[in-house]
């Protein structure tokens, strides 16, 4: 059977950029399906409803393995924080390269626009990814196509290259004037949609990567509490609220020793570490445990500790100044 009509994959994240260019392709009378990329560090809980929106299936693919190797290593350094975006983008768009034989696609288009990110959409960059993606030829930016090199999908009329754009830079502008002339207006605020970009986050994990590889328990953890380190590269974790703790509680792997206060509410607080426990950084835990609640200025407090399923101890402590217990705040 003949296919009426030629097939795109777009690499979906649920920002306005991939928005508009499913829409710009969708308007060529070009089916669209979705690869939406998974990771501990993404935040697309939107994009089932916006593929919902645009009508297209998409995929969701995990890749957190692949871009803990890569943050661990980058080929092509970090940008402003610790964000590999060039590896990363080179990584999802080689695997979306990878996924054209088995959905019946005839090639990629994703939601770039040159110059918006000055790592990885610099016109160098885009060029990078495009020769070593495995599929450069078959890999269109809709949005910026007209200042970049033509591709193989244009040249064989694939997609009409004249009904492309040639969007460049930071300014949104003519992404939200193309929004309202398609009638779109579902699309999220601008905002951080990958964690790496982070301030706070990458600096905890600078800090976990130069004491122990990643793993998905420990950035699971990164994301919740008040994190410290002592002098010897234990790292203490505090809640800071009620919904912090009850995450905190769930991620917390066996091994690691959790504390709270004996007999009132207060923060939960983590040792990370399934090696021996100094007995001064027990201590220390739980000081911050009283500090951090509202018994701070009792003389003295009684704290559980106890790994998951484990024998549960107790100590007194005062909830001493953090700067007093020679810890880094993170």
């Amino acid at each position: 059977m003949v296919r009426s009509r030629f097939k795109a994959l777009a690499l979906l994240s649920g920002g306005l950029d991939s928005i508009l260019a499913v829409k710009v392709i969708q308007l060529q009378d070009i089916d669209v399906e979705g690869i939406v990329f998974q990771s501990s560090f993404f935040n697309n809980h939107k994009v089932h409803n916006i593929a919902s929106r645009l009508g297209i299936k998409i995929h969701p693919i995990d890749i957190n393995k692949e871009l803990i190797r890569i943050i661990e290593k980058p080929k092509y350094g970090f940008g402003k924080n610790i964000n590999p975006c060039i590896d990363c983008h080179l990584l999802m768009i080689s695997k979306a390269c990878g996924l054209l034989k088995k959905y019946k696609a005839d090639f990629i288009i994703t939601g770039e626009v040159a110059g918006e990110r000055p790592k990885s959409q610099n016109y160098r960059a885009l060029q990078l990814i495009s020769d070593q993606c495995g599929c450069g030829s078959l890999l269109l930016r809709p949005l910026s196509a007209k200042k970049l090199p033509e591709t193989r999908v244009e040249e064989e009329g694939i997609v009409d290259r004249e009904k492309l754009y040639g969007i460049t830079g930071k300014n949104r502008k003519e992404q939200i004037v193309l929004a309202a002339k398609f009638g779109i207006d579902y699309y999220p605020q601008p905002a951080g949609g990958c964690l790496l970009t982070v301030p706070r986050f990458s600096d905890r994990l600078r800090i976990n990567l130069k004491t122990k590889k990643l793993s998905g328990t420990d950035l699971a953890l990164l994301k919740f509490g008040r994190h410290f380190l002592t002098k010897d590269e234990e790292k203490i974790i505090i809640g800071r609220d009620e919904e912090d703790n009850n995450r905190l509680s769930q991620a917390v792997p066996e091994g690691y020793l959790i504390f709270e206060l004996d007999k009132a509410m207060g923060p939960l607080g983590v040792l990370c570490s399934t090696e021996y426990h100094a007995k001064e950084n027990i201590i220390k835990t739980a000081s911050l445990v009283v500090r951090y609640s509202k018994l701070r200025n009792e003389k003295t407090v009684r704290v559980k500790y106890f790994k998951k399923g484990g024998e549960v101890h107790f100590l007194s402590v005062s909830g001493k100044d953090h700067k007093e217990l020679e810890l880094e705040h993170i």
